[in-house]
């Protein structure tokens, strides 16, 4: 699985990114997933520590998916003449990944490209899509380039149904699995946190938290409930994390501040590096969004760590709210004095903020714990293999037996080459089970169609007859034999066999006239044949007395 995300942001890191890389941690247990961002920055990091493969691949983002405008479609279909498609066609042709998961629903370029390749594209929203006439529009685009729907929320998929979304889809509530520190880390965190703050035991610490600052996430109606709470308060400080990318917006909240009495009761962060240590120096957390909110992971995080939460009512905040038993904290959109009230009263109630907290952890636990994420996450997969049984050709449970997907129900396979196990994924128990099993006999691994299939024995060939080679004339041994031979020889030809090839050849026949070019080829002829022969020439040995001519051997 090739999992694509939108942005990769240097410093911090967004909810739609964390939920992400969580995701991706899940799916490795089904899949061999590699993550794919538009650079390097803090997910990347993460996930190469957490042992996921990542990819840098510069992309578009179409952002008129989440605001629809008349032209969108035409705007849609302009990507694939875009600088950054190309490059993305053939990193995903080079790939060849069995499925491709696009993440926010601005990611439109990956789906596109897989599509192209007949690769199965999973869409995955973490935003509601703004909802006016060109929301259909929108919803088509989803619908035309993915085969499986994925929302973090019934908020997401309202205006998804609304624009007539008919693909099959699945609401996945995220899962803020947090390793809490114990009690006693908790107490120093917290102790150590306030002192660097400039925070008394007395004091009751108002946290904001957002990755970035600007007119959606809400701070200014923050800043004017702060301020009406330190006219009637004394205790209260505030504590505000987060880095601007609207600097008027900023600007404008930040005067608001110093030009009060109470700017020394605020606090400052752009960045906060420990998730564990900024909630722990909190009390109260407070989410003004003046959007309709996917889910609101931070106030998920805020309740998973104790904390009383205040919420404005907008889209998946109140799903979150209402499910864990916080619905006297929601407040009107925008309203900053009722928001005042209802962060006063926890002020002068510290006994409730205490059992709140209390009953806040225990809540999310239940409802967005571990246990209650895997088992929609196994429901989805299980869903998955009844409706694509393509993307899981065989599956085994842990220690059980392999099952290919057959009809509606699952099969037994058996014969399984060695050298063909990686087709096999190891399912939870979980998911198995809840997928029936036919009463067929088993089936054999080479009896499957599509799966890939060891080559098939050559057939012997009937052994090949003699042919008749050529014969390489043998040499003939060094001894005396062959001395003998070349002396008859020389013998016989009286002396002149050297000279054989001159005096036999047209020069030395008169066929030509004497002239001096006849004779001139005459000597060349003579020298090469001397130089030829230059290791035949005649020794003469003494033997007895006698002269005896002998050629060297």
């Amino acid at each position: 699985m090739m999992l694509f995300s939108h942005v990769s942001n240097v410093r911090s890191i967004t909810g739609a990114e964390k939920l992400l890389l969580q995701f991706c941690l899940d799916m490795r247990t089904y899949f061999d997933c590699i993550l794919v961002t538009p650079g390097e920055g803090r997910l990347t990091s993460m996930a190469r520590k957490r042992g996921i493969t990542v990819l840098t691949q510069n992309l578009f983002m179409l952002h008129g998916m989440y605001t629809p405008y008349e032209g969108l479609a035409q705007d849609a279909e302009n990507l694939r003449t875009h600088v950054a498609y190309a490059p993305l066609f053939q990193m995903l042709r080079h790939a060849r990944p069995d499925v491709v998961l696009v993440n926010t629903c601005v990611n439109v370029m990956p789906a596109m490209a897989a599509q192209e390749l007949n690769i199965p594209v999973i869409w995955k929203i973490t935003e509601v899509i703004n909802q006016n006439a060109h929301t259909p529009v929108s919803v088509s685009i989803i619908e035309r380039y993915s085969q499986w729907v994925i929302g973090i929320s019934q908020a997401v998929m309202r205006p998804l149904h609304g624009g007539g979304l008919t693909r099959p889809h699945t609401v996945l509530s995220p899962c803020r699995d947090m390793d809490m520190p114990s009690p006693k880390e908790h107490v120093l965190e917290r102790r150590r946190k306030r002192e660097k703050l400039g925070l008394r035991d007395f004091h009751i610490c108002i946290g904001y938290i957002s990755s970035f600052i600007y007119e959606a996430k809400g701070l200014l109606p923050f800043v004017q409930m702060a301020l009406k709470l330190c006219e009637t308060n004394s205790r209260c400080r505030f504590w505000i994390i987060g880095s601007s990318v609207d600097s008027e917006y900023y600007v404008k909240c930040v005067s608001l501040i110093r030009q009060s009495r109470y700017s020394r009761r605020f606090q400052f962060n752009s960045f906060e590096e420990s998730v564990s240590t900024a909630y722990s120096a909190m009390d109260i957390v407070v989410i003004p969004s003046m959007v309709e909110e996917g889910f609101g992971l931070t106030a998920l995080e805020g309740l998973v760590y104790g904390k009383p939460v205040v919420a404005f009512a907008q889209g998946g905040l109140v799903e979150l709210m209402e499910a864990t038993g916080n619905t006297d904290f929601l407040v009107e959109p925008g309203n900053s004095d009722m928001l005042a009230q209802k962060v006063s009263y926890l002020l002068d109630h510290p006994e409730e903020v205490e059992r709140i907290g209390v009953r806040n952890n225990s809540a999310a636990t239940r409802v967005y714990g571990p246990d209650s994420y895997r088992s929609s996450l196994h429901l989805m997969v299980s869903q998955w293999v009844c409706h694509h049984p393509h993307w899981f050709p065989l599956i085994q449970q842990p220690g059980g037996p392999v099952w290919t997907r057959e009809g509606e129900g699952l099969r037994q396979v058996t014969a399984i080459p060695e050298g063909y196990t990686s087709t096999i994924r190891e399912f939870p128990e979980s998911v198995v089970c809840q997928l029936p099993v036919l009463g067929l006999p088993p089936i054999e691994y080479a009896a499957i169609q599509g799966l890939p299939q060891p080559p098939s024995p050559l057939p012997e060939s009937p052994p090949e007859l003699l042919r008749g080679k050529r014969t390489v004339r043998a040499r003939w041994p060094k001894g005396r034999k062959r001395t003998r031979l070349r002396n008859r020889r020389y013998k016989r030809s009286g002396g002149k066999s050297r000279l054989k090839k001159i005096h036999g050849s047209p020069l030395s026949k008169g066929l030509y006239p004497k002239t001096k070019s006849r004779q001139k080829l005459k000597r060349k002829f003579k020298h090469r044949s001397r130089r030829h022969n230059a290791h035949k020439q005649k020794r003469v040995t003494l033997k007895a007395g006698q002269h005896t001519k002998q050629r060297s051997g």
